[in-house]
């Protein structure tokens, strides 16, 4: 998987979607936080899938470091079908069109609360769903090397 920002760096600075914690709670600092997406690079390949991994933006110390590495899924019940190649349990079908965390990453001890959190408030909102989408499509259109001057450390939203 390749960051969105790394083959579309214009979109990725307009569009990246931003959470800013401003009331104290138990779990999850105040703060302002990045929806990094990550689309697989392989054109042959038609997962349909995002990993979006959050990032604190907004204090110094280890960016590269996420809070929660959440996988989603799109598409049809059928296509998932035909991409894992055929026979597949329900709840796997289940688990790839849903917004879940990705099992084999890292988590923070706040994942679960943040899989709550975008499940709710960023998830809630079709066109950000949609957008998703239409970065899937645009990534896979561009060239297959990184964007010149591209790079996780340097992206800030606007």
């Amino acid at each position: 998987m390749l960051a969105f920002n790394s083959r579309c760096p214009e979109t990725a600075t307009r569009e990246t979607r931003k959470v800013t914690i401003t009331l104290p709670d138990p779990v999850i600092p105040m703060g302002t936080y990045i929806l990094m997406e990550f689309y697989c690079p392989d054109r042959a390949c038609d997962c349909r899938r995002v990993i979006i991994q959050i990032h604190r933006v907004d204090q110094p110390g280890n960016p590269e470091q996420p809070e929660a590495i959440l996988t989603y899924g799109w598409g049809s019940k059928a296509h998932c079908r035909k991409w894992f190649g055929g026979a597949i349990p329900e709840s796997d079908l289940d688990f790839h069109l849903t917004l879940n965390l990705e099992p084999l990453s890292y988590q923070s001890p706040r994942a679960e609360a943040w899989l709550r959190l975008v499940t709710d408030l960023v998830f809630s909102d079709p066109d950000y769903v949609a957008r998703l989408g239409k970065h899937y499509r645009l990534f896979r259109s561009v060239g297959t090397k990184p964007a010149k001057g591209s790079s996780m450390r340097r992206f800030r939203p606007r």
